[in-house]
């Protein structure tokens, strides 16, 4: 079966509106982009993975006809990454309350000591 945010409840009468579930998702879940940033920062894994996240959105908005700077695009990628990662992270924290006891996968690699494995 396939679990989701309209699956969740208290988030279900709002399955027509996925912003506001996204923002509902990171209310309940997660911790405030400040203190991401912190986290992100402390070691080579998280500053990896901020930069990855960043350059996946400089160049996805990478699109003909795009007439700014690529200063202004990277800009806004590093601005947008970590809204990514606090939404991927608070989507880990729901399903970790929802199933304690599953096991996560990935099709990312995986530091040993995540809590999902990369396949």
């Amino acid at each position: 079966s396939v679990f989701n945010l309209g699956d969740v409840k208290g988030l279900a009468e709002h399955t027509d509106d996925y912003d506001l579930l996204r923002r509902l998702l990171v209310d309940g879940y997660a911790e405030s982009e400040e203190a991401i940033k912190r986290q992100l920062m402390q070691d080579e894994q998280g500053l990896m993975l901020y930069r990855a996240i960043t350059r996946f959105l400089y160049e996805d908005s990478l699109l003909p006809g795009y007439s700014g700077s690529n200063a202004a695009l990277q800009k806004d990628a590093k601005r947008r990454a970590c809204g990514v990662i606090q939404r991927s992270w608070a989507w880990g924290n729901l399903l970790a309350q929802h199933f304690p006891a599953a096991i996560r996968l990935s099709i990312h690699p995986q530091p040993a000591d995540s809590l999902k494995i990369g396949i």
